[in-house]
Parts: C-alpha cells; structure tokens; sequence
C-alpha cells in the first residue's frame, strides 16, 4: 500500500507498466521523477517548444497567441507532503 499511495513511486510504478502494457495504461499524463529524469523534461520541453515554433512559422498560430499560452505547462509535487 507504501508503494501506491505515495506520488514518487506511484508515478515510478505506473511508467513501468506502461512500458510493459501500453494500451492499459494510457490513462495519466506524462511523469517524471526530478532530478533523474531531467534530461528527459528538457528533451520534452524542447519539441514542444520547437512543435510550438512551427505553428508560427506555418501561420497556424499567431505570436500574440504563442504568447498568451505556455508551451509547456508541469506540475511539480513533493515527493513527500502535500
């Protein structure tokens, strides 16, 4: 019960089974442990800058409108506390 209730492990636990069943767990958003796992946030941040970027570029977005919204939005929890 340790291991599912706190937000550490549980986030640690439900990427494993996502890698093992993919199609059952694709119910919670994008999880990352900080600071093991930062390389993998400033990857994700980087293409979703860079995807953000082309919208413009392509005239599917307006800078006033890249402006109003962030790129990337995280929510960050203690690992312990609430």
């Amino acid at each position: 019960m340790y291991n599912i209730c706190r937000k550490s492990s549980l986030g640690m636990h439900l990427k494993r089974f996502q890698k093992e069943y993919p199609d059952q767990y694709d119910f919670f958003p994008q999880t990352w442990m900080y600071p093991a796992d930062l390389h993998e946030i400033l990857e994700y941040s980087k293409k979703k800058t860079d995807k953000r970027k082309e919208l413009v570029d392509d005239g599917r977005m307006t800078e006033a409108q890249s402006e109003k919204d962030p790129v990337v939005l995280y929510i960050c929890k203690p690992e312990s506390g609430s």
